[in-house]
């Protein structure tokens, strides 16, 4: 047992090491979450001396890992972490804050490579048409968050004013466009917002018609743009097309259902983040976890059609097929405005 335990604890300090991307040395983390000396902590580490529950507790709670992944027999259970159970965000910047900080984490890894499976449009692309995010946010915390004394009505003067999350999003928008990846995307990826726009005007909630007609247009300018990154093969700001960031390929996906799915692979680890109750993530870091969404997202590609680069024919079709959704709800759209606003 003795020797199950100090494997146990080889493989714990492993990982740890694995979650500093700048490799600090883990002596030093050891011997502040632990109160030990420079030589307590190295005979931890060394396997001289042994973890205790009080140990392993404290590090738990500083790290955020869950103990049973590494003490519970391995075909048991598989830890996911859940942040939305422990609180719901108290504000709109904090949901964002929450996401950039795994954004700032994967900053400090080498050989990022980043896979975004989604039944929506990747929530990164939404930062860049303000409108479009405000109201977003509006919507999710409508539906899961419920923040208190926030108001019932859409108005785009609570967001417009606060100048933390404007920041924010500027911020998140510039490091996801770092990153090279690839995004399934779905052919229905703009149906639930073109519905939650629709419904949101049926029932009145929009202070101002003017909100409802902007939100819709920068709808349209957001499928141009992915049109246009996907033709590219790159991803850029709509205001310099011309300056390539982090390389794009794009399939698109008509056939299976699919979660928002984000895949991370950096260094020694793997990380995936899926939803539940969208737009709130779950995560996970266990390596048989990460290896079946792996398998899931290369099975997925087989049903799925390269719409980027040379994939010119296939995305010229998917878009021609979104833009007349895009008709379609902007022709239902006119008509709820007539007789609502």
């Amino acid at each position: 047992m003795e020797k199950e335990s100090k494997k146990i604890q080889q493989q714990l300090f492993a990982y740890l090491q694995e979650l500093s991307p700048k490799r600090t040395p883990l002596v030093n983390d050891l011997m502040s979450i632990l109160d030990l000396s420079k030589s307590g902590a190295y005979k931890k580490l060394n396997g001289e001396s042994n973890l205790g529950l009080d140990d392993i507790i404290k590090l738990s709670r500083h790290y955020g890992f869950s103990i049973d992944q590494f003490i519970a027999e391995r075909h048991n259970a598989i830890p996911f972490f859940v942040a939305a159970i422990r609180s719901q965000p108290k504000s709109y910047d904090e949901y964002l804050r929450n996401i950039y900080l795994h954004l700032d984490f994967i900053r400090g890894c080498k050989k990022v490579n980043m896979v975004y499976v989604t039944m929506e449009v990747p929530i990164f692309y939404y930062l860049q048409f303000p409108l479009l995010c405000y109201f977003k946010l509006f919507v999710w915390n409508h539906t899961t968050w419920h923040i208190p004394n926030r108001a019932h009505r859409f108005s785009l003067e609570e967001f417009t004013n606060d100048k933390l999350l404007n920041d924010l999003m500027k911020s998140m928008l510039q490091e996801y466009y770092s990153y090279d990846g690839t995004e399934l995307w779905n052919i229905r990826f703009l149906d639930i917002t073109l519905d939650q726009i629709k419904y949101y005007a049926h029932s009145g909630i929009f202070e101002k018609k003017e909100d409802i007609e902007s939100i819709y247009k920068e709808v349209e300018k957001l499928s141009r743009h992915l049109k246009k990154m996907a033709e590219v093969g790159y991803k850029f700001h709509m205001e310099k097309p011309d300056k390539p960031l982090g390389a794009l390929t794009v399939h698109m996906n008509e056939l299976m259902a699919s979660t928002n799915t984000i895949y991370v692979t950096a260094d020694n680890y793997k990380y995936v983040f899926t939803t539940i109750d969208p737009p709130n993530f779950i995560r996970c870091d266990d390596d048989r976890f990460a290896d079946y969404t792996e398998n899931w997202i290369n099975t997925s590609k087989k049903h799925s059609l390269m719409i980027s680069g040379a994939g010119e024919r296939e995305r010229e079709r998917t878009f021609r097929l979104i833009t007349k959704k895009l008709e379609r709800a902007k022709q239902e759209l006119e008509g709820i405005l007539s007789y609502i606003y």
